[in-house]
């Protein structure tokens, strides 16, 4: 059985879903291990600065690798595979919670300045600034707990393991073009998921927020797995990639919209505050959600 992936730079007959496979996961895998070492260096200092483009890259990588865990799934021995994946699925969350905040706070320094000056009551910039400074700060608290526990050290080995020799399944010696029946099964299922968030949009059903979040991850497992296939897929897929990445936007945008909401109806309904500015940017959001919508269901059309 093969128990490590080689570069791929070109696919022949004796090329096996390992060997393509390996190569992208080892690079997810190395992504990783650096930058968490840079940030934990970062993190031992009194004032962290963490980088923003660090703290995206890790989670992205976090999110291929449990992508291709759970696509192609018969491909890696299960228990090892389970646990590399929820695993990889905690610590993703811990970066998240930051990340969600950086993000958050360009929407919102953005839109906060293409208002009407006169609407901008009580410091409403500043109050801004200090909640997300405040909130960030315990993420990054949250962040810096987590790297000294027991499950982040195990986390650190299993990359380690996983990068040079991931836990193959016989099923792995197969041909690589037996990919793209995992890459047409991933498709499959976003084309569903965008369909009953569509058929929910137009019934105005109450759980089309849920539904197009979850378009949203299939969209991401989708593209990530044909990113992993390129060499299989051909010059071609690079295209797809591009159609995933821009569908990917789109729902990402959705979901940042309404985080942005939580976040604009929590900080408006402190008690003693004038909450008007952040009202103005809650609506604001609730529109631009709507507009959203529309749009979602355009591109899905694109898809049948």
């Amino acid at each position: 059985m093969t128990t490590k992936g080689k570069p791929v730079s070109k696919v022949d007959v004796e090329t096996t879903i390992a060997d393509v496979l390996g190569s992208y996961l080892a690079v997810q895998c190395e992504v990783l291990l650096s930058i968490n070492c840079e940030l934990r260096t970062a993190l031992a200092g009194e004032s962290p600065r963490i980088d923003e483009d660090q703290i995206h890259d890790a989670r992205v990588a976090c999110r291929r690798l449990r992508s291709l865990i759970r696509i192609f799934a018969d491909v890696f021995s299960e228990p090892e595979a389970d646990r590399f994946a929820e695993d990889t699925q905690w610590y993703g969350l811990t970066l998240g919670a930051i990340r969600d905040l950086d993000v958050l706070r360009v929407r919102l320094e953005s839109a906060v300045d293409q208002l009407d000056e006169r609407l901008v009551l009580n410091d409403a910039r500043g109050e801004l600034r200090r909640q997300l400074d405040s909130r960030r700060g315990l993420a990054l608290d949250g962040l810096r707990d987590v790297m000294h526990g027991e499950r982040y050290a195990d986390l650190t080995e299993q990359l380690r393991r996983w990068k040079p020799s991931p836990p193959w399944t016989p099923e792995a010696d197969r041909p690589a073009n037996r990919i793209k029946k995992y890459v047409r099964k991933a498709d499959r299922r976003l084309a569903r998921r965008l369909e009953r968030a569509v058929t929910a949009i137009a019934a105005d059903d109450p759980e089309a927020d849920e539904l197009i979040h979850s378009a949203r991850k299939a969209g991401k497992r989708a593209r990530y797995a044909t990113e992993a296939s390129l060499e299989v897929l051909g010059p071609a897929a690079e295209a797809v990639v591009a159609d995933r990445k821009e569908l990917q936007d789109l729902l990402g945008d959705y979901q940042d919209s309404r985080l942005a909401s939580v976040f604009l109806r929590d900080l408006g309904g402190i008690p003693g505050r004038n909450g008007f500015t952040f009202g103005v940017l809650f609506a604001g959001e609730a529109e631009h959600r709507r507009r959203l919508r529309k749009q979602i269901v355009k591109r899905t059309k694109r898809l049948r």
